[in-house]
């Protein structure tokens, strides 16, 4: 969430549109959290192997 805020605030300081913003944080958001999705499910399938 911090990560979001402050690009925000590097976009409002560049002078972004509040539409634009919106458009690269949802960007960033979808990246971020197919991320974390790809991250779990590689911890998940090393636990399984170790069972």
């Amino acid at each position: 969430m911090n990560n979001l805020q402050s690009i925000n605030a590097q976009l409002i300081n560049e002078g972004v549109t509040q539409s634009k913003r919106l458009e690269k944080l949802n960007e960033v958001a979808i990246m971020q959290s197919k991320t974390l999705i790809n991250s779990n499910q590689k911890a998940l399938n090393d636990l399984k192997e170790l069972q």
